[in-house]
């Protein structure tokens, strides 16, 4: 079905198997930032496949902190980016014209947990 990942898939394994010889022994990588938290569950998955110890050998830091980094194993290492806050200030903005003019700096959150 659409979506399914298939762990025996013999071109995801080459794929992962690529991954980890272009992350830890061609750039020498000790750590992986994805690009959110579904893309951190799947390398810290795809990585143990391929037998690499997550963060022992490679730390992997996910991006959102969803509710899903509550059942990784191990438990997600995430940047949380406060949606919600990013989300009330531009509904702010746009509803008073006059502070479309100004910025508004919302520091993200890192919140550390067992992949790093």
């Amino acid at each position: 079905p659409a979506g399914h990942l298939d762990w025996s898939e013999p071109d995801l394994v080459e794929r992962v198997d690529q991954l980890i010889h272009d992350l830890i022994d061609t750039h020498q990588a000790d750590a992986v930032i994805t690009d959110d938290t579904t893309a951190g569950l799947l390398a810290s998955g795809l990585l143990r496949q391929g037998r690499i110890r997550v963060p022992d050998d490679l730390a992997i830091v996910g991006h959102r902190n969803d509710v899903t980094v509550h059942y990784t194993y191990p438990r997600l290492t995430t940047v949380d980016i406060m949606v919600s806050a990013v989300m009330d200030s531009a509904v702010g903005m746009l509803a008073s014209p006059d502070s479309l003019a100004k910025s508004q700096v919302i520091v993200p959150d890192l919140i550390v947990r067992d992949s790093t």
